[in-house]
């Protein structure tokens, strides 16, 4: 089964071992090295901890699926899982983290007036709903909490909207050997961690004046909370 391979390569590999199989110059967790984007040269860019890494020029990270998926295949996850795990699971993952993320755009459009006052009222703004996707299950009455891993969504959360008795308030999705709970998460940030991931950005990324800073680090703000399952709605 697919769960037995991917827990079968998570367990075999730490990221800071697959770093070194990779030839990253990563002896440790915590350590640094130069990023995968093109013409990195800076030697802080990406960290790696056993069980995860960020880039931080390239705005990514993961597990030591991810990382072995960024390095050697260009973030394709599907034919890291199946390299590493010497099955076809990768076709099947492909497939179900395909319709999974459809799942979740049209959960979003489906998003009534109703629940974008209630999101509101629980200070959470448009554009956020808009960038994390939050969306509404109309067979269950719930509010969909979707959690990302990179660019695509690895679990989700529903959040009763029903009101009836005996109700969970929240619902989490079935664990089936595809999706992930809980994604790994940055912690969210604090003036201390904003200011040196300010530094990181701007040392990363020539182009980015102040504003567009301040927005990168909410997206990864709202990024990690959504993947901590600290969003409280």
């Amino acid at each position: 089964m697919a769960v037995d391979r991917i827990k079968y390569i998570k367990e075999k590999y730490t990221c800071v071992e697959m770093a070194q199989i990779l030839g990253l110059p990563i002896r440790k967790s915590g350590d640094r090295c130069v990023s995968f984007a093109p013409n990195s040269h800076n030697p802080t860019a990406m960290i790696v901890y056993d069980d995860f890494w960020y880039d931080f020029k390239q705005g990514c990270g993961g597990d030591v699926i991810d990382l072995y998926a960024e390095a050697k295949y260009g973030g394709d996850k599907g034919k890291a899982i199946f390299e590493l795990s010497g099955d076809l699971n990768s076709k099947e993952w492909l497939h179900y983290t395909k319709v999974l993320n459809g799942k979740i755009q049209a959960c979003h459009n489906a998003l009534r007036d109703s629940d974008i006052k209630y999101l509101n009222r629980r200070r959470i703004n448009n554009d956020t709903i808009k960038r994390l996707k939050l969306g509404y299950d109309a067979q269950e009455d719930r509010l969909i909490i979707p959690y990302f891993k990179n660019t695509y969504v690895a679990y989700y959360v529903a959040r009763d909207r029903s009101g009836k008795e005996g109700a969970a308030k929240y619902k989490k999705a079935h664990l089936d050997g595809f999706n992930e709970n809980i994604p790994w998460g940055l912690h969210s940030f604090d003036n201390k961690h904003r200011d040196e991931m300010k530094k990181l950005i701007k040392e990363n990324n020539a182009n980015v004046d102040d504003k567009d800073t301040e927005s990168k680090i909410q997206i990864l703000n709202d990024y990690a909370i959504i993947a901590e399952g600290r969003l409280t709605l």
